[in-house]
């Protein structure tokens, strides 16, 4: 019985470091995954087929503009996480303008919120990440995008306010 409880001990002990050994620690600012941007060529067509289809919610349908809308959509299961639609050329970045209606389908925009945009700014432009805007600042969020190493692009950004990443009407 002596040896058995050893043995149990060893294991469990084995495990937990193997387990601990698997994660990797980054010290320095947070980053997070927070939303993903998908190109839609009708902001209501798509709004009805996520519901519909797949059960999101709707969480923010409004015109900010001329010819710009600010649609945002959630799974129940995980609401914190944000699906944003967005029709190509409507946005308000540069990068956005350009963006023509032959990329819906083809690709999409992975948004990261961190706690320190310069220091994840600066790392990554140490590291020669190819950048595909400037800095941008919005009443909500600073952010600039970027490129991973197969054209993929991704949104670094910063609220402005403590947990304020929407647009203000």
């Amino acid at each position: 019985m002596k040896g058995f409880k050893a043995l149990l001990l060893f294991l469990l002990a084995t495990c937990f470091l193997a387990s601990a050994q698997n994660r990797i620690s980054v010290s320095g600012p947070s980053i997070k995954l927070a939303s993903v941007t998908i190109l839609v060529r009708d902001y209501d067509e798509a709004a009805k087929w996520y519901s519909t289809n797949l059960g999101f919610q709707v969480n923010d349908n409004r015109d900010m503009r001329p010819g710009r809308r600010w649609v945002t959509m959630s799974s129940g299961q995980d609401p914190n996480f944000r699906i944003i639609l967005h029709k190509p050329g409507t946005g308000y970045m540069a990068l956005d303008k350009t963006l023509s209606t032959d990329r819906v389908g083809k690709e999409t925009y992975w948004i990261l919120q961190t706690s320190d945009f310069d220091a994840i700014f600066k790392r990554l432009t140490a590291a020669g990440v190819r950048f595909r805007s400037d800095v941008h600042l919005e009443r909500w969020a600073k952010e600039v995008v970027f490129e991973d190493l197969y054209g993929n692009l991704w949104v670094l950004q910063q609220a402005t306010k403590e947990n304020e990443l929407s647009p203000q009407k």
